[in-house]
């Protein structure tokens, strides 16, 4: 969202923000090593994504299970654009600093792509300095899959707390 440009988002309806694992904050990126998937054989297309979750996605591959297959092929056939072009390096952070309401932050502990959880909440404290921060142990990108009683106990913690006061002058310069 271009600065002064958010009055289209309905931004002011936002009482609370939880970013999971979330890049576009300017903070260091890496790259998968994932394998190429068009043109690939229907009988090969099953172990190529399991490859590209463990990759990419998922930091124990034991967890990568026949139903997290199934999605990343029913999403990667739907994809028409590259997402990471629409937020990387920085336009996640550009237009969450307009944003009013608090934010607060779930990190997975193995983020192959998004690393460092302290790192990247640092980037939302420097206009948010009461940001919270939950990292779920053991898990990669997908942590709400991977570990999901272990994001949904801290998805529910931060959202039965109170909501932060936000220091609208700062945070708006």
């Amino acid at each position: 969202v271009p600065q002064g440009q958010h009055d289209n988002y309905a931004i002011d309806l936002f009482r609370r923000i939880i970013m999971v694992d979330a890049g576009g904050l300017g903070t260091p990126l890496r790259t998968a090593p994932l394998k190429p998937l068009r043109g690939v054989a229907p009988e090969a297309m099953r172990d190529l994504n399991r490859h590209n979750l463990h990759a990419m996605m998922f930091h124990d591959p034991a967890r990568i299970d026949e139903t997290a297959i199934d999605i990343s092929i029913f999403c990667g056939r739907r994809a028409r654009t590259q997402v990471q072009m629409h937020v990387i390096p920085d336009k996640l952070l550009l237009a969450a600093r307009e944003v009013r309401a608090p934010i607060d932050a779930i990190w997975a502990e193995h983020d192959y792509m998004h690393p460092d959880p302290e790192l990247n909440v640092e980037a939302i404290r420097a206009f948010q300095p009461q940001a919270r921060l939950r990292v779920i142990d053991e898990a990669g990108h997908w942590c709400m899959y991977e570990q999901a009683d272990a994001f949904n106990h801290a998805a529910l913690e931060l959202l039965a707390l109170p909501v932060n006061d936000v220091d609208l002058a700062t945070k708006l310069k």
